[in-house]
C-alpha cells in the first residue's frame, strides 16, 4: 500500500489500497537515502479500444528531465525506479506522463532500503482544464508522425510548466480531442461528436477510472478538498472542427461555454478563472472572449502557431511553443495572485 510516507499530487483516486494516477501529471513524491527504490505498479488496460500503454517519468531532485521513463505493462509488476551507490538523500517524483483516456496506472507500493518521507506540499494551488494542448499530446514526436503515448508528456505542457514556475500544487484535467459541444471531427463529418465533452467530465464526475477500476458507472467523488487559488481553462480548439464558422454552431458553442464557465464559479465560488485560447486557429476567438466576458472570467489570447514553430505530432505545439505559452499564462496568474518575480519556497 502507498502510505502517508509518499505525497500524492494531481488528480488521483485510492481504491482498495492502490493509488490510481488518473489525469495528466498526477503522481507521488518522497524523500529517501536508499540505494535502491522499487515501485509496485498496476497497469490497467483501457477497455474501450484505445489501448495505448501508460508512461511514467521518474524525476530526481526536482529535475526537469526524467532519469527514466517507464512503459507500464498490464497487470502488477515491480519496477526499479532509482539506484545510487552513495547513500545520499534525494527527492523522487514518479509522474504520469500520459493522459487519462489511455491505459490506467495504480501504484500499489513503494519499496526502499531506507525510510522514506513525503516531500512538502506547496502553498499555492492551480487547476487547469483543457484538451490535447494541456496534456502534452505528441510533444515527443515530429509533425507527420503517428501518435502514440510514447510521444505524450504532460511535464512538457504549459500547465505543468506554469505550476513549476509558480511553485504550486496542481490538478490538470486534460482530455485530448475534447471540447465543449463537440470533440474533434473530420471534415467529412457533419454532426458533432458529443462523447466525453468537458462539461460532462468536470466537475461532476471522474470518468477516468470508474469503469476500469472501480466498476461503478456513475461514481462521484468529492474533489473540493483541492481548492485552487486560480483556474485556467483552454477549450474550443476541437469545437472549431465542428463549428466551421457556421453562425448557429458558433452561438451554440458560446452559450454552452458560458454555462460551463459559470458552473466553475458555482463549484469554486470566489475563485478567479482565466480563459486561454489560440495556437491552432482564430475562428472562435470572438466566441471564446465573449463567453469569458459574460461569465466574468479573464481572457488571454495566445498567438496562432505557424509552420516556422516547433510543431510536433499532428501539428501540435512543440516544447518551445509550450514554454512560451507557459510564460504568458504564468504572467497573468502572477498578476491575479499578486505575486512578485520572486516565488517563495512554499
Amino acid at each position: 500500500m502507498v502510505s502517508t510516507d509518499c505525497r500524492a499530487f494531481g488528480r488521483t483516486i485510492t481504491h482498495e489500497g492502490v493509488l490510481y494516477l488518473g489525469y495528466s501529471a498526477s503522481g507521488v513524491s518522497f524523500i529517501t537515502s536508499s540505494n535502491e527504490v522499487y515501485a509496485i505498479i498496476n497497469g490497467v488496460p483501457e477497455p474501450k479500444g484505445i489501448c495505448e500503454p501508460a508512461y511514467l517519468g521518474v524525476f530526481v531532485n526536482d529535475g526537469t528531465e526524467p532519469i527514466s521513463r517507464i512503459k507500464v505493462r498490464h497487470g502488477q509488476h515491480r519496477y526499479k525506479v532509482f539506484e545510487q551507490n552513495a547513500k545520499e538523500e534525494v527527492s523522487i517524483d514518479i509522474i504520469k506522463l500520459s493522459e487519462a483516456q489511455y491505459d490506467k496506472v495504480g501504484i500499489a507500493g513503494i519499496e526502499a532500503g531506507d525510510s522514506i518521507r513525503p516531500t512538502e506540499s506547496k502553498k499555492r494551488k492551480l487547476l487547469f482544464i483543457g484538451d490535447s494542448i494541456s496534456a502534452g499530446f505528441g510533444i515527443g514526436g515530429r509533425n507527420g508522425e503517428v501518435f502514440t503515448t510514447a510521444y505524450e508528456d504532460a511535464t512538457k505542457a504549459y500547465p505543468y510548466l506554469v505550476s513549476k514556475e509558480l511553485n504550486a500544487e496542481y490538478e490538470i484535467i486534460a482530455w485530448s480531442g475534447g471540447g465543449v459541444i463537440s470533440r474533434w471531427v473530420t471534415e467529412d463529418q457533419n454532426g458533432p461528436d458529443t462523447s466525453y465533452l468537458m462539461p460532462d467530465i468536470f466537475p461532476y464526475e471522474d470518468i477516468s477510472l470508474e469503469e476500469t477500476v472501480i466498476g461503478t458507472r456513475h461514481i462521484r467523488h468529492n474533489f473540493r478538498t483541492f481548492i485552487p487559488d486560480m483556474i485556467t481553462v483552454n477549450l474550443g480548439t476541437n469545437d472549431d472542427s465542428y463549428c466551421r464558422n457556421i453562425p448557429s454552431r458558433n452561438e451554440q458553442f458560446r452559450t454552452e461555454y458560458c454555462k460551463f464557465l459559470n458552473s466553475l464559479h458555482d463549484y469554486y465560488p470566489g475563485i478567479p478563472v482565466l480563459v486561454v485560447y489560440g495556437l491552432f486557429e482564430t475562428n472562435l476567438n470572438e466566441m471564446v472572449s465573449q463567453a469569458a466576458k459574460e461569465s466574468k472570467c479573464e481572457f488571454l489570447r495566445l498567438d496562432m502557431m505557424t509552420e516556422n514553430d516547433d510543431l510536433c505530432v499532428a501539428g501540435h505545439p512543440g516544447a518551445m511553443v509550450q514554454r512560451n505559452s507557459a510564460e504568458a499564462v504564468a504572467g497573468v496568474i502572477r498578476k491575479n495572485m499578486a505575486l512578485g518575480n520572486q516565488i517563495d519556497e512554499r
